[in-house]
């Protein structure tokens, strides 16, 4: 990753909690590729949100933390998808997603929408309804305070799928 996409990055908020290695050596980021979904540069490193969407200097990013991704219940082109709705429906900027209260909340709704219909026109309906499945299995959970809880997120999914 170039020194100015690292920068906008930890700028974002999107990698303030690196752990650093016992030698003093910088945490570990590659360039995976681009998503299928969309032109985003898939940048896999620690982010302790697990997956977010920026836009640094104008250039669609997806950071994609595996291990935190893999404590939460997501499939990965499910993740993808969503994040690629974030920058096709312009919710992220310069310094990242933006996040403003209750509009937070149904910007997610819409990434989730957005990502299904995508997954669904790709031929991968499978995907969208095992990721329904996954958030019924969480029942009220959520991926944080302001995140919808996971079973409206099923409803929000089947809903969109269903089109």
């Amino acid at each position: 990753m170039c020194r100015a996409t690292f920068l906008a990055l930890t700028a974002a908020g999107f990698v303030t909690s690196l752990t650093w290695a016992e030698d003093g050596e910088a945490p570990e980021f590659r360039i995976a590729g681009t998503a299928f979904y969309c032109e985003a540069t898939i940048v896999i490193g620690p982010n302790k949100r697990g997956a977010s969407s920026a836009a640094p200097q104008g250039k669609a990013v997806i950071l994609y933390d595996p291990e935190i991704m893999a404590t939460l219940p997501y499939l990965e082109p499910f993740v993808y998808a969503h994040e690629c709705a974030h920058h096709a429906l312009g919710h992220t900027s310069p310094a990242g997603l933006l996040r403003e209260g209750h509009a937070f909340r149904e910007k997610e709704l819409a990434a989730d929408c957005w990502a299904a219909e995508t997954l669904v026109a790709s031929g991968e309906a499978n995907i969208v309804r095992e990721q329904i499945e996954l958030f019924r299995s969480q029942a009220d959970q959520r991926s944080g305070p302001r995140y919808p809880l996971y079973t409206e997120r099923a409803a929000k999914l089947a809903a969109c799928a269903l089109k």
